[in-house]
């Protein structure tokens, strides 16, 4: 069984202040998002798998950047051909935002389904978390996994590459369906909004002609 709060907890005692940065800017993050969320990522197990693979991508990630912020460290002559365009804490910064945004990716709303966790996404207060969210509801169409009947049994809400479209009008992501899926993706439109802040403002759901 997979769990984040054991990486996390290797980063806060064997790293560095700036080590020690990402995982409290993490925290700040899913604190801001929800109150409590943070202790509830730390321990989510998904009912259905051991793991969670956005769980398990963001573990990935913090490794590699303790790793990649040691190297730095140890190399005095990386550390001065890097001065003036490396800022390490700027960067390990935008490194949290980024393992915070996999991290929940793939977490189902408690809002949209009856296992997950409960929580809403703002584009204003976490963007990268949002667009990565709004990145995984738009990418449904002719995807492997989902249409290897030998593998998992084909959902509902699957889509072949000549099914969907999508452009963009009017500072707005278009996304056109043929008839027979239109309702059906206009339900699962307002389950989106249920824990995405706005999302009417950005995405447009349309009949393809």
């Amino acid at each position: 069984m997979f769990r984040l709060d054991e990486m996390l907890q290797l980063a806060s005692e064997q790293g560095t202040d700036i080590i020690k940065n990402l995982e409290e800017t993490f925290r700040d993050l899913a604190e801001t998002t929800r109150y409590g969320l943070y202790a509830e990522l730390l321990k989510y197990k998904p009912d259905y798998s051991d793991y969670d693979h956005g769980l398990v991508s963001a573990s990935f990630l913090l490794s590699a950047s303790m790793g990649q912020y040691y190297i730095f460290e140890k190399s005095s002559q990386l550390r001065r051909q890097c001065q003036h365009i490396f800022d390490p804490e700027k960067q390990f910064i935008s490194l949290s935002e980024a393992i915070f945004a996999i991290a929940l990716h793939n977490i189902y709303c408690k809002k949209c389904a009856d296992f997950g966790l409960d929580y809403t996404i703002d584009l204003e207060k976490n963007p990268f978390a949002y667009f990565s969210a709004l990145s995984d509801v738009l990418q449904r169409w002719g995807r492997n996994k989902q249409l290897d009947y030998s593998v998992v049994k084909l959902p509902e809400d699957h889509f072949l590459e000549d099914e969907y479209s999508i452009h963009f009008r009017d500072h707005k992501i278009i996304a056109y369906y043929h008839a027979s899926d239109y309702q059906k993706i206009l339900n699962q439109y307002e389950n989106y909004a249920k824990y995405m802040n706005g999302i009417r403002r950005i995405l447009q759901i349309e009949l393809l002609e």
